[in-house]
């Protein structure tokens, strides 16, 4: 089932406007997805010269951690991933520390384009869901592995230096 609706990122999750996003999240939801919203509300999710380490705020440490318990307390439960496709991916660092205080893992899906610079999508994954289908890396995998590590590393370094710059921007305004 395929549901879309509309909530204020910048709010709190538990904010009267954002009731049903509350309620989905509640329930069994195997992927969030938000888009192109993000960077529109930056200034309500982080104040310019936030430590990255600090996140963000807005609906995100309540929804991370409502679907990390759901995940907990739920034996059953492969875990929910967010999907995040924006303009800019200058926030990806700052989403990557809230979400990381909840076990999540963060993906760079590698993602085709035409003649304009390519997509970066943030990928947020609940640890469990590759351990309840089974994943289990082979050797030869494990050097995969580090090498997207690393490189996922290498990126969110790189989307940080361009969050600061934009944070100077916004302090001269």
């Amino acid at each position: 089932q395929i549901d879309f609706d509309m909530c204020d990122v910048g709010l709190q999750l538990s904010h009267p406007r954002n009731s049903h996003l509350l309620s989905a999240a509640a329930q069994h939801i195997d992927l969030f997805v938000f888009g192109y919203v993000v960077h529109e509300v930056e200034a309500q999710l982080r104040s310019p010269g936030t430590p990255v380490a600090e996140g963000v705020g807005g609906v995100f440490p309540e929804l991370f951690r409502l679907c990390a318990e759901r995940q907990v307390s739920d034996p059953s439960s492969t875990g929910c991933a967010f999907l995040f496709l924006d303009a800019t991916t200058r926030l990806w660092p700052a989403l990557v520390a809230t979400a990381s205080l909840y076990g999540y893992e963060c993906h760079l899906p590698r993602m085709l384009h035409g003649q304009g610079k390519p997509l970066e999508p943030l990928l947020l994954v609940a640890p469990r869901c590759h351990k309840a289908r089974g994943f289990q890396p082979e050797w030869k995998d494990i050097a995969a592995i580090e090498s997207e590590t690393q490189r996922v590393n290498e990126r969110l370094q790189k989307f940080e230096v361009y969050l600061r710059a934009s944070d100077r921007a916004r302090e001269r305004i």
